[in-house]
């Protein structure tokens, strides 16, 4: 019914001048509300459509009592002798209306009956003086005198048999009247020992109160703790990640470091899993030219199709925009950062200026797939000499090299290298990651609709 109202429970508390707490209990089924606000709550439910019936009321009524003894609630036993005082007040009434109809009617038989005695008297003085008169008044005084004593007669029984219905009625209405008094003793006492059930109910729901905050209270203390120890943690991973870029800024400076060795020669010569800071090889690095090649045997009767692509990636690994997926058929990114020169045999190169990536493009990756694999029977296990290359747009040279040694016999399309942000500077790692549903699998991993 509540919802039917569709109102929240402390609009409608607000609207009855009733406590929210209270109305949610009785919602919850955690206490057995008064009938008067199941009837307030079916008169509100039912507004507009006529009210409720008398058959619905009586069965919420009846649904009221069931849950009142179910719950052992001293408001059952108030309600129990509540409904037999008011039943046998209404019985002491009926007798009492039935004792004063019986008396109305005694009193006018009683009346009759005088009357019927006066006029048999009259008849009795009007023979004596008229009895030497005809036969035909004789006999007209007789069936006057019989019709009167049979009258008075049947008057008389009936006046005996409504005299014991009087007596019976005053009885019944004297023994309801005394279960009135009864009931009114018994219902003073119910109440009494309903004060005194609420009084601990009222206790017992403070103390519940008293323990939820309680709960509550410690609840916020684990939650702090978590948070300090996430915390703690986050300073901890701070720490080692700017442990590992330390180490990465001293690798450029360390003589056994590729990237020292790319500052000293020019280029760097990756294997998989190996990174190289592009703008510690070439400071002011503001635009590359990525070159990748490949090598296919020219004896298996199908020729061999591979094609580059590549992927601007966001800091959630996904990518950021479809235009940001280039390849043979989207050649440009719509902000020009990115440019594929075109599908080349033997080789394919790609353009990105980095100064023009947006700031939220934290990678590029770069992949190279073989074109209709499955029906062909082709997998990176035949192609050759794969490579991939970073060329610096300023002059042409090269900054950073990686080169696959074997493809995978099941691969249909290879990861090759990525270009990431690292703070203000610019890195080329070698991933050399296979695929075995090709260029589709490659997409979908960066979530590209395609």
């Amino acid at each position: 019914m509540f919802s039917g109202l569709k109102t929240s429970v402390r609009r409608y508390a607000a609207r009855r001048h009733r406590d929210a707490g209270t109305i949610s209990r009785y919602l919850n089924g955690s206490r057995v509300p008064p009938w008067e606000f199941v009837l307030d709550l079916m008169n509100d439910a039912a507004q507009g459509h006529g009210g409720p019936t008398e058959e619905t009321l009586d069965h919420l009524r009846g649904l009221h009592q069931a849950a009142l003894e179910a719950s052992g609630s001293p408001q059952h036993t108030i309600l129990l002798l509540q409904d037999q005082l008011a039943d046998s007040d209404r019985r002491a009434r009926q007798w009492a209306t039935v004792e004063e109809t019986l008396q109305q009617a005694l009193q006018e038989r009683q009346r009759r009956i005088g009357d019927l005695e006066s006029q048999m008297r009259e008849l009795i003085v009007g023979h004596g003086r008229d009895m030497a008169e005809t036969a035909v008044a004789i006999a007209q005084y007789r069936d006057g005198a019989e019709s009167l004593r049979a009258e008075r007669d049947r008057l008389r029984e009936e006046v005996d048999d409504l005299k014991e219905k009087l007596a019976q009625a005053k009885a019944q209405s004297l023994r309801f009247e005394q279960r009135c008094h009864d009931l009114e003793r018994q219902l003073e006492e119910a109440e009494h020992d309903a004060v005194d059930v609420n009084d601990a109910v009222l206790q017992a729901e403070q103390d519940e109160r008293a323990a939820a905050a309680e709960r509550a209270v410690a609840e916020e203390r684990r939650k702090t703790a978590e948070a300090v120890q996430r915390e703690a943690a986050l300073a901890a991973q701070l720490q080692a990640l700017q442990a590992k870029l330390n180490g990465e800024n001293d690798r450029a400076t360390d003589p056994q470091s590729k990237d020292y060795a790319a500052n000293q020669a020019g280029s760097a010569s990756l294997a998989r899993g190996d990174s190289v800071s592009l703008t510690a090889v070439a400071p002011g690095l503001s635009a590359v030219t990525v070159e990748l090649g490949w090598d296919v045997p020219s004896l298996t009767g199908t020729d061999f199709d591979l094609d580059a692509c590549a992927i601007a990636v966001n800091q959630r690994g996904k990518v950021y925009s479809d235009q940001h997926f280039v390849f043979f058929n989207n050649i440009q990114t719509s902000d020009h950062s990115i440019t594929h020169t075109g599908d080349r045999p033997g080789d394919e190169a790609i353009h990105v200026n980095l100064a023009a990536l947006p700031a939220d493009i934290d990678k590029v990756v770069f992949a190279v797939a073989i074109y209709d694999a499955d029906s062909r029977g082709q997998t990176f296990g035949q192609v050759h000499n794969a490579y991939i290359r970073i060329v610096n747009q300023t002059g042409g040279a090269e900054i950073a090299r990686y080169d696959l040694s074997e493809g995978s016999v099941t691969a249909t399309a290879m990861i090759l290298g990525e270009l990431y942000r690292n703070g203000a500077d610019w890195k080329f790692r070698a991933v050399g990651q296979g695929y075995v549903s090709g260029l589709a699998s490659v997409a979908q991993e960066f979530g590209v609709n395609v």
